[in-house]
């Protein structure tokens, strides 16, 4: 249904002037961004809202008169990426062969430790690979659209055991392919037309 949706939003585009419409981050966007020399100003955009969540256990004891007390506490550090949040590349490289960007989404970040991973797929979409570690929680979580159980992402091979990378995925027993979070980009398209009259006059 969402990919209707998006052919007939691109169809329209084709007929208005100054549409802006979404299309999946490919090669030719990077390399046109690095013989620029605006690699790093590119702006990229998640296909659905990210929400990864950090999580660790507060644990202590305290010994009263002649018993001891254990305590436990849970901590949770919940997270969003909005799909019109923009993320910029802050590094690349290549992770067993295949092309990884560093994305941050947050100005105070610029260094790879603090952005998400994505990195190449077969089908040259670029998907979540990784979330960045936080040294004050021990888990890390991740979920597609909404925080929900039936919606979290876990790690697995997209295709096949002979794929590159284990993305994050979502696995639906009905569902024939993963669904994932892979980066897009937003693209205007204007075209102007030149018009002139010129009068015949007549015989």
């Amino acid at each position: 249904m969402r990919g209707t949706i998006g052919l007939i939003l691109v169809a329209a585009c084709t007929l208005l002037s100054g549409c802006t419409a979404r299309y999946i981050l490919g090669r030719r966007d990077l390399q046109d961004a690095l013989e620029r020399d605006a690699f790093n100003q590119l702006g990229v955009y998640v296909t659905h809202r990210t929400l990864p969540v950090y999580k660790r256990n507060d644990s202590s004891s305290k010994r009263i008169s002649r018993r001891i007390e254990d305590r436990s506490r849970d901590s949770e550090l919940y997270k969003r990426i909005n799909r019109n949040d923009v993320g910029l590349i802050v590094h690349h490289d290549h992770l067993n062969g295949a092309h990884r960007l560093y994305v941050s989404f947050k100005p105070s970040c610029r260094e790879p430790d603090c952005a998400y991973e994505f990195v190449q797929t077969e089908d040259g979409r670029y998907r979540l690979v990784d979330l960045p570690d936080r040294s004050d929680y021990d888990e890390k979580k991740v979920y597609r659209t909404f925080e929900w159980d039936r919606h979290e992402l876990k790690l697995g091979k997209l295709r096949s055991l002979s794929d590159a990378n284990a993305v994050y995925r979502l696995e639906r027993k009905r569902k024939k392919r993963p669904k994932t979070v892979f980066l897009e980009v937003k693209r205007t398209r204007k075209k102007r037309t030149d018009r002139r009259f010129e009068a015949e006059g007549g015989n």
